[in-house]
């Protein structure tokens, strides 16, 4: 009957409430006890039937499942229904809330597929809807958001303070009243400059930056400019009201006079100065002023405010790529009518590269890179027509000419016009050589020209890598486009190389590996290493790394076959360590061939360059750890990679931007098999939240610092010096501004309470690491104790505070608590914003008590004379000559560029370590001496002229003078000279060329001198001006008889 009705388990749980309603309505009442004595109740009688749990009858049963039967039957009717009530239903209905939970994800994250949608949908609508539409999603917070972090190296400073952290911002005209900025800083860009704002609307612009909301904003360090335009009493009104709300103010002076503008502009400089956050100034002059209004505007401001803010013109890139400190940059309007990515802009930064380039290669003084090329263009005898790819100094162009037969066709393409002009004056100079030949430079990139086709291509596009300057890109298309078949490609191929190498060998020590000073291990500071990205450039040095592998081919590159695309993104190789140790690092070098026969080599190999030749490409050092067996690195540290003689390892190679760099992971080889898995983890968990830039300055600079076990015993005996002077005042309190903290670490546990201030966060979590290892227990206040078992071992507590010491007065002197002994960085250090002159007068104001000591207590610049020709080779020509080719042009670029009127630092190719060949015809002797305990104390002598005679000890030639700082205690001295291989890559020399008097400007004829002689070197130094930026303190103008004179900051 009902059987089939009530079979479904569904069907039957629907039922199931019917059911008991009914049953406890039909239900009987109970029965009546039985009187005494008399029969019970059968018990079949107590059986219920089945009206007892259902309905009243069979027929009402029936009735109530075939009306559950005809609704069921009209649902299923619905094909909808059939859908969702089935698997392939639950399935489309996951597609579908997926999908929208996708869409709601891209819409709201920039970097998205559907950005490309976006895109599609803004193409359709005019410019003026699109702008109106964006300001109203902007407005309400709909616009996507960019979540990726950007990359470190992007960060950009022009001045202290000033920090763009991506050089990419929305520029003025958009969002003129800043209705949207939360929205603009949350789709990445590093600024947004509103306006350009009239003083009518000035009030509307103010009324939105006041209800401006910053907690919901992602990119929190976002810079906010305002580019406001009227005339002079405009300009200083809207500087006051809208300055506060900036970082910078961008201020176009169309309508202001060019007689006022001097004028104008010592107000404004003075208005900004006064305000909240001291914005900066960009100044937009227009086109139809002269070049020489603001030459004016700028020698008017510095002498009557008495504030360089500024000594160079030029456009506002320049501006941003400047080290200097410029709270004032001003950039000429052009016929685009903006200020960046003009004519103008794009020619001053071509400039800028071109001097760059022109300093480091200094023309042809890498000899064996020279003759290479001449014999392999000797060998080819070049006809017809010649296409140099990348000219430079025009000198592969001139020796494909001399080595000609007959008539040649040379044509010298170089994309840099600044070095494209003076490969043409260059060649003008030389033409007599070649009377023959027609050679032509052409100042535009191979990939935008049309020529007819060469018989030969030449190029040397290669940098430290083999691939690191693109020649592949060149090649590939200038062989496709612009060479004959049959033509010959000069070089022919190469290979990259790779050798595993230990660091520490002849008893020097690895700089990046410290290990223990004075029972204190210094190893933690390994966490920083960078051993994915990072490399140090190396080159020039006597100290060669000790192969534990043989040199191996990574990638063999056939310039006439191979385009970028065949370069594989990764690759593992099986190599057989053939000696025992420890791999601290991947070295990289390449070898080029001349021909497809390999007759003439030139390789980069260590010991196989010239001084010149290292300098200018040298070898790269990726540090090394042990990868695990899925390639990850070290979470916490770097595990130690200890191989054994013949034993087998696995290299993972990725090429990066197809062989523009590549990164190397070792593992030892998995055991009873070869693991075909080269996909590669991102970076070790330690480095996560540590920036490039960060990265780049804890491998170049603080690991090398970690591990001068001198420089620390300097510190350590200074500091118990300063304590003992300070003896009678009680326990003395110590504030450790050095770039490590290292001096107060070793400090607390001699009993001085220490405040150790690192600039950054995963310095002081390194320091926190060190301190629960020694057990020295972290403060929170300054000052502070903690009583425990560390006390009893007259242990003191000791605080990690983050900060600038500059700007952390008020959270680092709750109590009006001042320190004692205040720790810093030797003058000439590396890292910007640590010099002693730069900190000194704002920490002896407010956390240094009057009494206080400095460490070091004093400093001192030391000077010499040295002879060392390969040291000229670093910004001239020798004698101005390659055998017969004239490149006097480059000698007096060198000039132009002021070789002879700057010091130039260099901060290893001077050390101990390095293989430059130089003597001291005059030895360092100290000519200008810094008391640190001093400085900053009172008014300082603004300006000072001395003569200082220097004792000749040897004859010879004048090169160059050379000096470097030394800093001293009360019995030591520390500075250039040591041992420690990581001293010469932390510790600058300056370099400044010295020319014999009325030398021709195409050559720099070194000075003669004799021994017993003195030679008199003029020595002006004037105080800078900044007390807070890293170029405070002397800068010094130095004249040597008639040779030359500098003006630099030290």
């Amino acid at each position: 009957m009902a059987g089939r009705a009530l079979s479904g388990r569904w069907r039957w749980r629907l039922m199931q409430p019917c059911l008991r309603v009914q049953a406890r309505a039909a239900a009987p009442a109970p029965a009546a006890p039985a009187p005494p004595g008399g029969p019970g109740p059968s018990q079949t009688s107590q059986v219920p039937q089945i009206l007892a749990v259902g309905p009243r009858s069979e027929e009402e049963m029936k009735q109530v499942i075939e009306h559950y039967e005809r609704s069921n039957a009209n649902q299923r009717q619905s094909p909808a229904w059939r859908i969702f009530n089935s698997s392939m239903g639950a399935v489309l209905a996951g597609l579908l809330g997926g999908g929208i939970m996708y869409l709601a994800y891209c819409a709201d994250d920039v970097s998205s597929t559907l950005s490309d949608v976006w895109a599609l949908l803004f193409r359709q609508l005019s410019p003026e809807t699109v702008q109106r539409l964006l300001l109203r999603l902007a407005k309400w917070r709909l616009l996507p958001r960019d979540f990726d972090k950007d990359d470190p190296y992007l960060i950009v400073e022009p001045h202290e303070g000033l920090r763009f952290y991506t050089p990419v911002g929305l520029a003025p005209g958009l969002d003129r009243h800043g209705e949207g900025l939360g929205a603009f800083f949350d789709l990445g860009f590093g600024f947004v400059e509103v306006g350009p704002a009239s003083a009518a609307e000035a009030g509307r612009l103010e009324e939105n930056l006041q209800r401006r909301d910053l907690s919901q904003q992602i990119a929190a360090f976002g810079l906010l400019g305002i580019c406001i335009t009227g005339t002079r009493e405009e300009l200083l009104a809207q500087v006051t009201r809208l300055g506060p709300y900036a970082q910078y103010l961008s201020v176009d002076f169309a309508e202001v006079a060019e007689v006022e503008a001097a004028k104008l502009l010592r107000e404004l400089t003075l208005a900004a100065a006064q305000l909240p956050g001291r914005p900066r100034i960009f100044l937009r002059l227009p086109s139809s002023w002269s070049a020489s209004a603001s030459h004016e505007v700028h020698r008017v401001c510095a002498a009557e405010t008495g504030k360089e803010r500024l000594l160079r013109v030029g456009a506002l890139a320049r501006a941003l790529r400047s080290a200097e400190a410029a709270g004032l940059i001003v950039c000429h309007d052009d016929e685009a009518g903006d200020c960046g990515g003009t004519k103008e802009t794009r020619r001053r930064h071509r400039e800028l590269i071109s001097e760059a380039y022109a300093e480091a290669k200094a023309g042809g003084n890498d000899f064996g890179r020279n003759e290479f090329y001449r014999a392999a263009l000797a060998a080819a005898k070049p006809r017809g027509r010649v296409l140099d790819l990348g000219a430079g100094s025009g000198l592969l162009a001139m020796l494909a000419a001399l080595e000609s037969r007959g008539d040649v066709e040379v044509w010298a393409l170089e994309a840099n016009p600044a070095l494209a002009e003076l490969a043409v004056k260059t060649i003008d100079r030389n033409r007599h050589l070649f009377p023959d030949a027609n050679l032509t430079v052409v100042p535009e990139l191979s990939s935008r020209v049309s020529l007819a086709p060469a018989d030969l291509i030449v190029t040397e596009t290669f940098g430290t890598m083999l691939l690191g300057e693109g020649v592949l890109n060149w090649i590939s298309d200038a062989r496709d486009r612009l060479l004959k078949p049959g033509g010959a490609i000069i070089p022919a191929g190469g290979c990259q190389y790779l050798t595993l190498v230990e660091l520490a060998s002849s008893g020097v020590s690895s700089p990046w590996h410290p290990k223990v000073w004075r029972n204190l291990d210094l190893s933690p500071w390994e966490r920083l290493q960078d051993t994915l990205y990072w490399k140090a450039m190396s080159g020039a040095s006597r100290e060669k790394p000790r192969a534990l592998s043989e040199r191996i081919c990574l990638l063999e590159v056939d310039l006439y076959t191979m385009t970028a695309e065949d370069v594989p993104k990764s690759k593992i190789l099986r190599i057989k360590a053939q000696k025992a140790g420890i791999i601290h690092a991947a070295l990289f070098d390449w070898d080029i061939w001349a021909d497809p026969q390999r007759t003439q080599v030139l390789s980069t190999s260590p010991g196989s360059r010239n001084f010149a030749g290292d300098v200018a490409w040298g070898w790269l050092l990726q540090l090394q750890e042990a990868a695990a067996e899925d390639w990850r690195l070290g979470a916490e540290r770097p595990a130690p990679l200890r191989v054994e003689a013949g034993q087998w390892l696995e290299v993972l190679v990725e090429f990066i931007a197809h062989g523009i760099s590549a990164h190397v992971r070792v593992r030892p080889e998995l055991a009873g098999k070869t693991s075909a898995d080269d996909s590669a983890p991102g970076s070790p968990e330690r480095m996560h939240g540590i920036g490039r830039a960060a990265a780049k300055e804890a491998n170049e600079f603080l690991l090398p610092v970690a591990g001068d076990h001198e420089r620390h015993d300097f510190y350590a005996k200074a500091l118990e010096e300063a304590k003992e002077s300070l003896s009678s005042q009680g326990t003395a309190r110590l504030l450790d501004c050095s770039a490590l903290g290292l001096p107060g670490l070793a400090a607390a546990r001699d009993g001085l309470r220490a405040v150790l201030m690192p600039r950054w966060d995963h310095l002081a979590a390194v320091l926190k690491e060190m301190l629960e290892a020694h057990k020295l227990q972290p403060q929170d206040r300054f000052g502070g104790l903690v009583v425990d078992s560390a006390q009893a071992q007259g242990i003191n507590g000791t605080e990690v505070l983050t900060a600038d010491p500059r700007e952390m007065f008020d959270i680092l002197m709750p109590e009006g608590e001042k320190a004692d002994i205040v720790v810093l960085e030797p003058p000439g250090t590396p890292l910007h914003g640590l010099s002693p002159f730069a900190l000194l007068p704002q920490i002896r104001k407010e956390l240094l008590k009057a009494d206080g000591l400095v460490v070091p207590g004093s400093a001192c610049l030391e000077l010499g004379l040295v002879e060392s020709e390969e040291l000229s080779y670093m910004f001239s020509i020798p004698r101005g000559h390659w055998q017969e080719v004239d490149l006097t042009v480059w000698n007096e670029e060198a000039r132009r560029q002021g070789v002879l009127t700057q010091l130039v630092p260099y901060t290893k190719w001077l050390g101990s370590h390095s293989s430059l060949r130089y003597r001291w015809l005059s030895p360092p002797e100290c000519i200008y001496h810094v008391d640190l305990n001093a400085y900053g104390t009172g008014p300082m002598t603004k300006e000072e002229t001395f003569v200082r005679e220097l004792r000749v000890v040897e004859d010879g030639q004048v090169h160059a003078i050379v000096a470097r700082w030394a800093v001293f205690s009360s019995s030591q001295r520390l500075g250039a000279d040591s041992s420690y291989l990581g001293r010469d890559l932390t510790w600058p020399h300056y370099v400044q060329a010295v020319a014999k008097p009325n030398t021709q400007p195409g050559l720099l004829e070194p000075l003669p001198l004799r021994k017993g002689g003195v030679a008199a070197l003029r020595v002006s130094v004037r105080q800078g001006a900044a007390k807070v930026t890293g170029t405070a303190g002397p800068e010094f103008t130095l004249r040597l008889a008639e040779g030359g004179e500098s003006r630099t900051e030290l």
